[in-house]
């Protein structure tokens, strides 16, 4: 009975494991995907525990930052609204002219700057006009070192295009690159555009879109080509005007990198470059894609840092920045990694990658701005000082020497902001954040969708494993305790493991783990408690209420030593009964009776919880226990012994006390016995007359009882039987009484008086117990003389005791009447 509910339990938690495992892992598999699904085709649950995974990821990014310095190497050059209004006089209003930017930039370069990046956007000319982006091209061409941004944006379609079909030869180039900067110095004409046509292995560039030969010459003394020459114009074939190159074709052949082993899978490619305006093409910058996605809260925690368009590859610009600095122009994207020289980093299929964030600590304090900042202010003073020929400021130079400045814009400037799990500010932070990551070859991925449904599938089951593991009790509050327990260190394991995994470059779920786990051990544990409270009422019910907590306990943990149905164990029976109990009802009222035998079957009942027994019956001024039963004890002898002092010393306390307050004095004996007994469930449990009870019945039970009864014919407190007393003479001081002869048994059995534990006794009373021993030697040898000597002399000694007294007159009944031949040593009443 209580084994099949054991096994239940054990059911139930696969089952409640198995089901929440699946459960998880299906909402594992409802989160968005990397790309191309749209939010409203998500189902709600896998939002919200996206939303809570993103959470997690922000948390772990906030715990990277505060433990992690960021790159010495990076620093920002930071436009707030304080540069503003203490620049307004000399730069005007915002936003700066680009020329002026570009006077920035070439300054950090004069002032040690190993790179200079600049976001943009680009692709709009100047609203002061050509020449501000003229003199911007002109300053980032002196700085050299400088990486710009352009942007994505989505495909259109083209309108049909027909140019005119004559055309201006400008110039023949060996290499084509060469071409496309003659191009560049070109682009912005008014009228026509580029070609670039293949000549054997030269690359031609032609002005084209002339409506006759006439407006082609008219144009050439505007573009000076092949000055000293007579200009070349020809008509156009069909075929060659489809090498015509927009700004954005021009651009794609210059900002576009090589890709080694690229699969091409999930690159953004449906998207065109927004290409600088026509003076930055001419300059040797390096370009890179300076989008930001945000995900659906808002955030941006990642970087795209390959996107294909029109079969080619753009880098983001913090790759752009890296290659660079590398001196690399291609890089190796494949089994998940970009490679830049020795540098690689983890992205997606996608070419994405999570973005670790960093800090930054000065004199033992973590700042605000992740990077050192660089005020527009002090780059302005120095360009002054310059100017007036004055040596530069060596403090600003110390700051900008040998490090990649960022062009910082604040949001409250105006610029667009970026919302990161490190809070707000200016895009280039994220972009140096990348940069920092592809420095230090550092970079993190989300894990797949079948590593977290793996995750979560057996986080549900470890839920039910710690459910049914520690679920050992109906008490609820034991258990709530070790669930609690058994909780954090599972649930704290599991994100100590997703620490370490964010650490290692991949980004593994939690929240949906974590509510797995919990769910399957909250529905397991309330399933077993359900489960064992029915069968914890069974037990009860079959052991009685004066069944202990423990050793229900007990027997729910080992179902199978507890059987209900009957069977047969050696165990020792305990059989307790108040001495006169007919003076309780002479001298008390009937409240006082019964509140006094609480008193005392309550200190019983201590004493048999104590010693790890049960209570068999309370009845009237009698009771009863047992060990050895309904679980095992191989102590049993040993336990009941020790009870049964310690009632008789409890009792003993509490005489004088009970005496003044009930006038009665309280006297109790007991009776214990070992042997093999018959132990279960007797009774009837069905119909009106319902009633159980867990009890013992054999002969060992009846010798018990026998001794009981025979206190009184002695004069002493507790008799044991002559198993009980072979199982505990080591540990007890014992007095042999009598040797009786049980029913249907031809060999006498003795009995003894339980005294005391080992130790315990004084040197007279030792010697009392051995003068003892030796009168009752002369008895058994049929010494009556010498036998009636020695117990006078012990009487004279201890006029009170009571075996003493009853042996003697045995011994004196002998004289009179000497037993026959073959007298075992039973004395016959």
């Amino acid at each position: 009975m209580v084994s099949s509910s054991l096994s239940r339990n054990i059911r139930t938690g696969l089952i409640a494991g198995l089901a929440f495992g699946v459960m998880a892992a299906l909402v594992v598999r409802s989160r968005p995907p990397a790309e191309g699904q749209q939010p409203e085709t998500i189902p709600a649950i896998g939002r919200f525990f996206e939303r809570l995974e993103l959470s997690v990821l922000d948390f772990l990014a906030s715990e990277h930052a505060r433990s992690r310095e960021s790159s010495p190497r990076i620093a920002l050059l930071n436009v707030d609204e304080e540069a503003l209004v203490r620049a307004r006089r000399t730069l005007g209003a915002w936003p700066w002219q680009r020329s002026d930017l570009g006077a920035f930039a070439e300054e950090l370069k004069r002032l040690g700057a190993r790179m200079v990046v600049l976001e943009g956007p680009w692709h709009d000319p100047s609203q002061r006009g050509r020449a501000d982006d003229d003199r911007f091209a002109e300053r980032l061409g002196a700085a050299k070192a400088v990486a710009l941004g352009f942007r994505l944006a989505p495909a259109a379609e083209e309108e049909g295009y027909r140019p005119a079909p004559w055309a201006l030869f400008i110039g023949s180039y060996s290499k084509r690159a060469a071409a496309l900067l003659s191009a560049a110095r070109v682009l912005e004409e008014s009228i026509g555009g580029p070609y670039l046509i293949d000549v054997g292995d030269k690359v031609e560039l032609w002005w084209g879109g002339f409506r006759d030969r006439a407006s082609a010459l008219q144009a050439a003394e505007r573009l000076h080509p092949e000055q000293g020459k007579e200009p070349r114009v020809r008509e156009l074939s069909s075929e060659e005007s489809l090498a015509r190159l927009s700004r954005e074709a021009l651009f794609s052949e210059q900002a576009a990198i090589a890709v080694r082993q690229a699969p091409g899978q999930g690159l953004a490619s449906f998207q065109i470059v927004q290409a600088p305006v026509a003076p930055l093409l001419t300059i040797p910058a390096a370009y890179g894609n300076a989008g930001l996605d945000a995900d659906e809260d808002g955030l941006v925690r990642s970087v795209r840092h390959l996107v294909k368009c029109d079969g080619r590859y753009f880098p983001s610009l913090s790759m752009a920045a890296a290659l660079a600095l590398a001196g690399q122009t291609d890089v190796a994207f494949d089994a998940g990694r970009i490679q830049i020289g020795d540098s690689a980093i983890p992205v997606d299929h996608s070419g994405r990658t999570l973005l670790r964030f960093y800090g930054r600590r000065e004199h033992g304090q973590w700042m605000p701005s992740p990077y050192p900042t660089i005020s527009a202010l002090s780059v302005l003073k120095s360009l002054e000082r310059r100017q007036e020929g004055r040596s530069p400021d060596e403090k600003l130079a110390e700051k900008v020497r040998d490090r990649i400045i960022f062009l910082s814009i604040e949001p409250s400037v105006g610029s667009a902001a970026a919302l990161t799990p490190l809070g707000r500010g200016s895009t280039a932070l994220v972009h140096a954040a990348a940069l920092d990551n592809l420095l230090r070859g550092e970079g993190l991925v989300r894990a797949s969708e079948e590593q977290d449904s793996a995750a979560a599938f057996a986080m549900a089951l470890l839920g039910a494993l710690v459910s049914m593991v520690f679920t050992r009790t109906a008490r609820m509050g034991r258990t709530a305790v070790v669930h609690v327990s058994a909780s954090f260190l599972a649930g704290g394991g599991y994100l100590f493991w997703a620490m370490r995994s964010y650490q290692q470059g991949t980004w593994v779920a939690c929240a949906v783990p974590l509510t797995g786990f919990l769910m399957a051990l909250f529905f397991s544990t309330a399933a077993h408690y359900v489960d064992d409270s029915k069968t914890s009422n069974l037990v009860r019910e079959a052991l009685g209420r004066a069944a202990n907590a423990d050793t229900i306990d007990r027997i729910l943990r080992n179902p199978q030593h507890f059987s209900l149905a009957g069977e047969q164990r050696a165990m020792t029976v305990y059989l307790f009964a108040l001495g006169e109990p007919a003076a309780l009802g002479d001298k008390l009222k009937p409240q006082e009776q019964v509140k006094l035998l609480n008193e005392i079957y309550a200190e019983l009942a201590s004493a048999v919880e104590l010693h790890q027994g049960h209570v068999d019956r309370l009845s009237g001024e009698a009771a009863g226990a047992f060990w050895g039963a309904p679980l095992p004890n191989h102590e049993h002898a040993l336990e009941a012994c020790r009870c049964a002092l310690r009632v008789r010393d409890a009792l003993a306390r509490r005489r004088a006390q009970w005496q003044e307050r009930y006038g009665v004095e309280v006297q109790s004996v007991a009776g214990l016995n070992t042997g093999d007994l018959i132990v279960g469930n007797l009774g009837s449990a069905d119909g009106p007359h319902r009633k159980m009870s867990y009890t013992v019945m054999g002969e060992a039970a009846r010798v018990a009882q026998r001794l009981k009864r025979a206190n009184e014919l002695w004069g002493t407190d507790i008799l044991v039987g002559e198993a009980t007393y072979e199982a505990v003479k080591s540990e007890f001081e014992v007095r042999e009484l009598d040797l009786v002869r049980a029913r249907g048994r031809d060999t006498p059995v003795r009995i003894f008086e339980l005294l005391t534990p080992k130790g315990r006794l004084s040197n007279e009373q030792r010697a009392f117990l051995a003068r003892f021993a030796e009168a009752r030697q002369a008895f058994l040898a049929r010494e009556f003389v010498r036998a009636s000597q020695l117990f006078e002399e012990l009487a004279r000694a201890r006029p009170g005791d009571g075996p003493t007294a009853l042996s003697l007159a045995r011994c004196q009944q002998c004289l009179l009447d000497p037993p026959g031949e073959g007298w075992d040593g039973v004395f016959a009443e």
